[in-house]
């Protein structure tokens, strides 16, 4: 069983669990639930929601984790294939600053500065929001599902760490690392050497 398939099964469990305890309290008015009762209750439950409780998203976001910002990196990576091995090391002077969230804001600032002169040299009108770029880009087959995967959620987390939330410290590692890689993909493909799309 995948993660998405577990984490459904236990947002199902959850869901019932609540209806089952409602219709309880339906059938029982008198029915006294104290304290101590429902606290034993959440305990019996969190071994079988970790999955869910670690995919819970909070307004403002959880922070960014290593793992997070890995993933969304190799997805990017993965979709341009070695020819992102070479080119340019422009970068703005955030991504080596020793506090994390800096370097993760630096790094995304890097990336929308090419998407957007990316979006420009190909005609997409107007100023627009980085999500409708990146989306506009994929629409003309500049970027495969992976790669529109991965950037979104390189910019999700820059935004997040530009907005405070706690970014890992291994994080500013991951970012000083391989934000050289991520830049030259879109280096190549402002200069029109675009690898074979896959899906």
């Amino acid at each position: 069983m995948d993660s998405g398939t577990k984490t459904q099964v236990a947002k199902v469990c959850v869901s019932l669990g609540a209806l089952a305890l409602l219709l309880l309290r339906i059938l029982v008015p008198d029915l006294k639930i104290d304290a101590t009762s429902l606290g034993l209750f959440i305990l019996a439950a969190l071994p079988w929601l970790s999955e869910l409780i670690k995919s819970a998203k909070l307004p403002g976001g959880l922070g960014v984790t290593f793992r997070d910002v890995k993933e969304a990196g190799d997805k990017l990576m993965k979709s341009a294939g070695p020819q992102a091995e070479s080119g340019t090391n422009s970068m703005s002077g955030y991504l080596g600053n020793p506090d994390p969230n800096l370097a993760l804001v630096g790094l995304r600032i890097d990336i929308e500065r090419r998407l957007r002169t990316l979006a420009d040299k190909k005609g997409l009108q107007g100023p627009q929001p980085l999500s409708d770029i990146v989306e506009g880009l994929r629409g003309l087959g500049l970027l495969d599902g992976s790669a529109t995967y991965g950037l979104s959620e390189l910019i999700a987390a820059g935004d997040r760490a530009a907005h405070g939330a706690r970014v890992e410290p291994s994080v500013r590692d991951w970012a000083i690392t391989n934000g050289p890689r991520i830049l030259r993909i879109l280096d190549a493909k402002l200069k029109g050497h675009e690898p074979p799309e896959r899906e």
